[in-house]
């Protein structure tokens, strides 16, 4: 039982020197150079337009259908044979790792075609010198937006409603139709109550300006005589202040 003991307590110790013995080895020098490699691995996605139109005849009406379908080329680039990077998000439970024989000159690409959600992406970069393999040098956090389908409505065309861009990265929460004519209509009110009163503002701000403009003569005059009469006031206090010096 005694041997037992022992027998972890070495191993523990071991353990212990090991670990110290990387904290040392990964000197702040190392550090310092792979956290600088680390703060320039950047990402960035492009949204790809892979939608198709199909066209329906009924009778002697024809009427064309969009069938969306859109892709999401992600990006990380700058990643160098010295850090690597693990990457998750919120949908898929799985974690991906990624050396540098993986990518292209310093670049990973995948493609997300999950178009119908909103994806939060985290990718995590560590050194692969195993010296520093327990220090996290960066953390990058990005989300992915989804596709509205309710753009493709009519009530959308050429408009800049919140309910009508065509992607988002906030959920919309529509219940169905209705909720969205309904969502749409009150939007709409307030976004025309907001132009109305920038114009208000505005036309306010002009008719200060064109007033000041028209009648400039009055108030060149009027700033003059307010320069007049206070050089007056502090001429009589200065006066005044002097004449009870005398008298003292």
């Amino acid at each position: 039982m005694k041997n037992r003991v022992y027998l972890l307590l070495l191993v523990s110790f071991m353990c212990i020197c090991i670990n110290a013995m990387n904290v040392l080895a990964c000197s702040k020098e190392v550090s310092r150079d792979l956290t600088k490699e680390a703060y320039y691995v950047k990402t960035n996605y492009e949204i790809v337009d892979k939608s198709t139109y199909k066209d329906v005849v009924v009778g002697s009406d024809k009427t064309t259908f969009k069938i969306p379908k859109y892709e999401f080329n992600i990006s990380v680039y700058n990643i160098t044979e010295n850090i690597y990077f693990t990457i998750q998000n919120n949908v898929n439970a799985s974690t991906s790792v990624i050396h540098y024989s993986d990518t292209e000159n310093g670049t990973y690409n995948f493609v997300d075609t999950d178009f119908g959600k909103i994806y939060k992406y985290e990718i995590k970069i560590y050194p692969e010198n195993q010296d520093c393999s327990n220090k996290l040098l960066k953390t990058i956090k990005f989300d992915r937006p989804m596709y509205n389908a309710y753009s493709e409505y009519t009530f959308c065309k050429n408009s800049s409603n919140y309910y009508c861009q065509k992607f988002t990265k906030t959920k919309l929460n529509l219940k169905g139709n209705d909720d969205f004519l309904s969502k749409i209509k009150v939007n709409n009110q307030k976004h025309s109550e907001a132009i109305e009163t920038e114009k208000k503002n505005n036309d306010e701000e002009t008719n200060i300006i064109d007033s000041v403009i028209n009648n400039w003569e009055m108030y060149l005059g009027i700033f003059i005589g307010t320069i007049f009469i206070s050089i007056i006031l502090v001429f009589v206090i200065k006066k005044r202040k002097s004449k009870k010096e005398w008298n003292v």
